[in-house]
């Protein structure tokens, strides 16, 4: 009888289960359109200021140039003595007060504007030379090594060919900061025992 009772029980769960189900249906899952592969595009209308495909050409016109001007140190220096070329720094200003290449000036890279840029270096035909922190090896207080591929000299060259900077030169060797050849200044001479 106990196994009568159960069977019953058990049969009647189960049709009860099987009506059930049959009312049930699934929630529908909603994905993010953000999530859905570029599903997002025709309901968003970007507003910024940006011009990611401009950037993406400007980038393939200067980089065939920018090879054709990576220079040696002793061309860097003897350039970087003469009073009608700019060294340009545009490192953090805490690092370029506490060091850098002797005559340079500074414009950190993040306030890079039309502006600006006419107002420290007025002519577009000036002779520029750039360097970084992935230039001078042996000191990493001043020159944070950066990921090779996001070393600040490559978006520097592109922007100021941006600006419409036709002249710019950029220093191709990596440098002991010791080196004789490239002469510093900055804080950091006024925290070196005097010997």
């Amino acid at each position: 009888m106990k196994k009568f009772i159960c069977l019953t029980v058990g049969c009647l769960l189960m049709v009860v289960c099987v009506v059930e189900a049959k009312k049930w249906k699934p929630v529908e899952r909603r994905r993010s359109p953000i999530v859905q592969s570029n599903s997002y595009q025709h309901m968003y209308k970007p507003t910024a200021a940006i011009d990611a495909e401009g950037f993406e050409k400007l980038t393939d016109e200067a980089m065939p140039l920018r090879q054709n001007r990576l220079i040696p140190l002793d061309l860097f220096a003897w350039l970087a003595a003469r009073d009608d070329v700019i060294v340009l720094d545009t490192r953090s200003k805490s690092r370029f007060d506490y060091k850098h290449v002797r005559g340079a000036i500074h414009l950190n890279f993040s306030d890079f504007s039309q502006e600006k840029l006419e107002k420290l270096i007025p002519n577009k035909e000036t002779l520029i030379l750039i360097y970084c922190n992935n230039n001078i090896d042996g000191d990493e207080v001043a020159f944070a090594r950066k990921a090779l591929s996001l070393a600040l000299n490559i978006p520097t060259f592109i922007n100021l060919y941006g600006y419409g900077y036709s002249n710019v030169y950029e220093l191709g060797e990596l440098v002991k900061a010791d080196n004789p050849k490239l002469k510093f200044e900055g804080t950091y001479k006024e925290m070196q025992p005097a010997m």
